[in-house]
């Protein structure tokens, strides 16, 4: 049986990219006095690469994102290939489209469940999206990319809801780092400290 090519967009922040760490934690952690500045801005620069890694780690984003999921899912003569797709690390499904040869698109949302698709969770952050109604995969579908999700993940709209683990592991990194400045590696290790902290979250295998 074929199998659908799937491609994914960028995750796209809907909230200001604000740091998950705040400047002042970061100094306290480092042991620099607040009213020096002369490093903010390589700490500064620190914390995005480690929110960044811990946000590879684990698998998914930390503030509520979303990106698009286009999969080929037709075969002549316009039959779908699958009506079943697991989507991993996925806090919501926004919705769905099919792409139409004209360049229009045909948009579902939840006010369109259990008619079009159903949605379940298998894990906290792994989801199984069902289409209950497989006319929707016309034969005026757009070859490419003609069958896309939008999904949203994260913890929340601002760092407060960032679990502490993850904080504590971005904050203990940077430490890390600002202690061996000088190493070509730093923004690129993860300690050992950081990825026991971030371990819990980590997007689990399906």
């Amino acid at each position: 049986m074929d199998i659908p090519k799937v491609r994914y967009s960028k995750w796209e922040l809907e909230v200001p990219d604000t740091p998950i760490v705040s400047l002042d934690e970061i100094k306290e952690i480092c042991y620099i006095d607040s009213d020096i500045t002369d490093d903010d801005t390589m700490l500064l620069a620190m914390e995005k690469a480690a929110s960044n890694l811990c946000s590879s780690f684990i698998g998914y984003p930390l503030l509520f994102s979303t990106r698009v999921i286009y999969t080929d899912i037709v075969k002549k003569p316009c039959t779908p290939i699958t009506s079943k797709y697991t989507l991993k690390g996925v806090l919501e499904v926004m919705g769905i489209a099919v792409k139409l040869k004209d360049g229009a698109y045909n948009l579902y949302n939840d006010a369109d469940i259990p008619d079009i698709y159903v949605v379940s969770e298998s894990n906290t952050n792994i989801k199984e999206l069902v289409i209950t109604d497989p006319s929707i995969f016309t034969p005026e579908l757009y070859p490419i990319d003609s069958f896309q999700i939008t999904v949203r993940a994260g913890f929340g709209a601002d760092p407060v809801s960032v679990p502490e683990e993850l904080k504590l592991g971005i904050k203990l990194l940077i430490a890390n780092w600002y202690e061996h400045r000088e190493d070509q590696k730093v923004g690129q290790t993860i300690t050992s400290s950081a990825k026991a902290l971030w371990s819990t979250y980590k997007l689990a295998r399906v």
